[in-house]
């Protein structure tokens, strides 16, 4: 589920350069981000 995701974002989230960027991610991961198209 949604908590296995998270869990596994965090194991790889050493790397990012802050709280904010991690939960973009997660909500990116997760598909609770849909990006704009630009035309």
């Amino acid at each position: 589920g949604i908590n296995n995701k998270i869990k596994r974002l965090k194991r790889m989230a050493y790397g990012y350069k802050d709280v904010a960027y991690f939960l973009l991610k997660i909500h990116q991961h997760c598909g609770l981000l849909n990006p704009r198209l630009s035309t």
